[in-house]
């Protein structure tokens, strides 16, 4: 049985946040969503996955066989916007640790374990 990540970011759409064109001095909406980059790797340091996200949402499964798995996530021009994580086992329990990272830290962790 295969667990399951999901990453998930706060719908920019429903968000009210517009600003003012310059050309013609008009409101319109922002509807960017903002973009990141994600790295897995799962007990033996071996990079299982990294990849750009251009999603709001990403979810893949992994072999539990390989866990623990190490998951990092950076997210570019969030602007204060909510994110989550979800682990699922379908016969189990999956336990999800947050530990903040700077962007030099994350850039340092990645590239140590690549």
């Amino acid at each position: 049985e295969p667990l399951i990540f999901a990453f998930m970011v706060e719908n920019q759409l429903m968000r009210r946040e517009y600003s003012k064109r310059k050309s013609d001095g008009l409101n319109y909406k922002d509807k960017k969503q903002p973009s990141g980059c994600i790295f897995m790797f799962d007990k033996n340091d071996k990079t299982y996955k990294g990849m750009k996200l251009k999603y709001r949402h990403y979810w893949d499964y992994l072999d539990p066989a390989k866990a623990p798995w190490t998951i990092y996530m950076a997210v570019c021009r969030g602007k204060g916007m909510r994110y989550n994580a979800y682990g699922y086992a379908r016969h189990g329990n999956v336990k999800l640790e947050s530990h903040p990272l700077s962007y030099t830290g994350f850039l340092d962790e990645t590239a140590k374990r690549n």
